[in-house]
């Protein structure tokens, strides 16, 4: 348990700085925030500084990311442009 207490500290972290990136970047160019939600995520991973370790909530957090990233990416298609 003492490796996934700093682990559920950085995730809602990194949920809550992503947007605010994406805003202040936002005068100069348009990023959408998943963009920057997958770049701090590659960031803090065991990749790169591994401040959030792998586990199996963790595991699930992800796959729930993932399905929601899914459902937003198509709840925007167009139909009518097909």
């Amino acid at each position: 348990m003492d490796q996934l207490e700093p682990t559920l500290l950085v995730i809602p972290l990194l949920a809550v700085l992503a947007p605010l990136f994406a805003r202040s970047l936002g005068r100069w160019v348009r990023i959408p925030i998943v963009v920057f939600e997958l770049l701090l995520g590659i960031l803090v991973g065991p990749s790169l500084l591994g401040w959030a370790e792998a586990s199996d909530f963790v595991g699930a957090l992800s796959e729930f990311g993932l399905a929601m990233l899914f459902f937003v990416a198509g709840s925007e298609i167009e139909f009518t442009a097909f």
